[in-house]
């Protein structure tokens, strides 16, 4: 029997497209990196209920206390703007490149002021590599930052640690295995395999 604060999990794993797992075709999650496991959170935005749990359950985590809510190209950029409409504040977004034409900026919005606090949203934290440079962005403008996700492979603390901020999640891989083997998605085999991969993402924190 599931529990009711295993929604999220739920509604990851039961949403078609959301958590993808493939042993023996390992899927390109990025150019030339290959993983028997892949969320992508793109494909929750077409079912409403699903979104708007995700978005309700981030506002919620999140609070009032952020300045600006900011999202990252592209993962994050929707669940930004509709917390951002949420919670009433500013929202950014975060370009991964500065743009080659017109303002050439790396943020479209308000440039946040010193001293302001920045939520920055991603849809999936992995291995810190793409919240790094986000991160020393807001602190170069003497900004507070903290880092939020839908999904973590749970690394937060190590990676919060590197970057010197805090990082929060809605969900995270132990807890979606948890919940996918009650519901017999994942076996324990599975779920062995699984975690043993996820264990070298431990092996980017020292690129951070």
């Amino acid at each position: 029997m599931t529990k009711i604060n295993d929604i999220v999990e739920i509604a990851l794993l039961t949403s078609q497209g959301v958590v993808n797992y493939s042993k023996n075709n390992p899927i390109e999650v990025k150019p030339g990196i290959f993983s028997p496991i892949y969320i992508n959170l793109k494909n929750a935005l077409p079912i409403y209920e699903v979104r708007h749990l995700l978005v309700r359950k981030m506002s919620e985590l999140i609070g009032d206390e952020p300045d600006y809510i900011c999202g990252i190209e592209s993962g994050g950029t929707y669940y930004a703007s509709a917390i951002a409409d949420t919670l009433i504040r500013p929202v950014i977004l975060y370009r991964k490149e500065d743009k080659k034409y017109s303002d050439k900026k790396r943020i479209v919005g308000m440039t946040p002021a010193k001293g302001s606090l920045v939520a920055v949203v991603d849809d999936v934290f992995a291995t810190g590599l793409t919240v790094s440079g986000v991160v020393k962005f807001f602190k170069d403008l003497g900004c507070r930052v903290n880092l939020y996700s839908i999904f973590s492979y749970g690394l937060d603390k190590e990676i919060g640690d590197k970057l010197g901020v805090r990082i929060y999640s809605i969900s995270n891989f132990r807890s979606l295995c948890k919940v996918a083997e009650k519901l017999k998605i994942f076996t324990p085999e599975d779920i062995n395999y699984l975690v043993k991969h996820v264990d070298t993402y431990k092996n980017y924190l020292k690129s951070i």
